[in-house]
């Protein structure tokens, strides 16, 4: 079972904002990718220095645009609440996983990215692994190792 209560507050946003997203495109629901767009959108500058500059709002937004446009639903912009997805379910489930197999209390942003480079879905994947992102580099960052961008990134 997810517990966002034991995400971090930039975790629960980066939620948030991917609902946000999956309305704004209308998929039906929320996709890996839209989480994606989500730790993108809480933390842009993080990201950026993380992926070397590759990983922006705008770029992610794109790229899912393209990835989910068989997907795409006609019509308004959603008014309510979007469900998870199954996989995006489990993105958040081994997030959590990633968080406790590591001795932390809190899910961050890095156990989010970490989660989502490890799920099925190809457009995060991709996007993930064309802005240099791997899983060492990830699990770095989720075990605190990385430098952090800026003191705000402690939260993360």
């Amino acid at each position: 079972m997810i517990e966002l209560e034991k995400f971090t507050e930039a975790g629960r946003r980066a939620v948030t904002l991917a609902d946000y997203e999956a309305r704004y495109v209308v998929t039906g629901a929320i996709e890996p990718g839209h989480l994606l767009f989500g730790v993108v959108q809480e933390a842009p500058d993080w990201a950026g220095e993380l992926s070397g500059g590759r990983l922006t709002p705008e770029g992610v937004r794109q790229r899912l645009k393209q990835e989910y446009a068989g997907r795409l639903q006609p019509g308004p912009w959603a008014s309510e609440e979007m469900k998870l997805s199954a996989a995006a379910q489990a993105a958040l489930a081994t997030a959590q996983q990633q968080a406790t197999a590591r001795g932390q209390a809190v899910v961050g942003l890095a156990h989010l990215l970490l989660a989502l480079l490890m799920s099925n879905d190809a457009a995060a994947v991709a996007l993930l692994g064309e802005a240099g992102l791997t899983r060492a580099r990830l699990e770095a960052s989720a075990a605190g190792d990385a430098p952090p961008a800026s003191p705000a990134t402690l939260e993360r």
